[in-house]
């Protein structure tokens, strides 16, 4: 952790490139969506004080934590709709707009696109069954997936591969996301 006692030959940095990325990136974000959120959002920890809601497990407790994500996000007013992928491939039904594996881990949960996202239309979501056992890598997820649906709501464009994630995260910083996705980070890519 940065401190006033910290070694500097201890503390890793980015390298100055990636460095010059997160600013720019960072000021272009703040630019479309203000600062407001990014200076006065909360900085929401995986605690009750900030999912107080009781998990059962079930598309209703992925609804009511997508729309408390959404709420901190800035979102009231949203419709959300939520597709649960089963494990049996022969129940399992169409899979749309799925990332892929990255780092050798499977998404258990994102974001579907669709087109024109704008307020007023209903935000579509899909969950792997699977995340519904695993609330710690479930509420990650759905920050992230939340994030993207953000980025589309605020008319940002969200390229595809690995430029389009790079901004998504950083879109998932600015709203205040950052411990709940970079904790889980650590647990999967470290």
């Amino acid at each position: 952790m940065l401190g006033a006692e910290a070694d500097p030959k201890d503390v890793t940095l980015p390298p100055p490139r990636e460095r010059q990325w997160l600013i720019e990136q960072t000021a272009l974000l703040l630019q479309q969506i203000g600062w407001r959120s990014y200076a006065l959002a909360p900085l929401l920890e995986p605690t009750p004080a900030f999912f107080p809601d009781k998990w059962a497990g079930g598309e209703a407790s992925v609804v009511r934590l997508l729309r408390r994500l959404l709420r901190y996000a800035g979102h009231e007013d949203v419709v959300v709709e939520v597709v649960i992928h089963d494990e049996d491939p022969a129940r399992r039904g169409e899979v749309l707009a799925k990332p892929p594996t990255m780092r050798g881990h499977d998404p258990i949960a994102w974001y579907v696109p669709s087109p024109g996202a704008r307020p007023g239309r209903a935000l579509r979501f899909a969950v792997e069954a699977i995340g519904l056992r695993e609330p710690e890598n479930l509420v990650p997820s759905l920050a992230r997936a939340v994030a993207q649906a953000h980025r589309g709501l605020a008319g940002l464009d969200t390229p595809e591969g690995i430029p389009g994630a790079r901004l998504v995260d950083l879109t998932g910083f600015a709203l205040g996301f950052g411990l709940l996705t970079t904790d889980a980070s650590q647990r999967f890519y470290a």
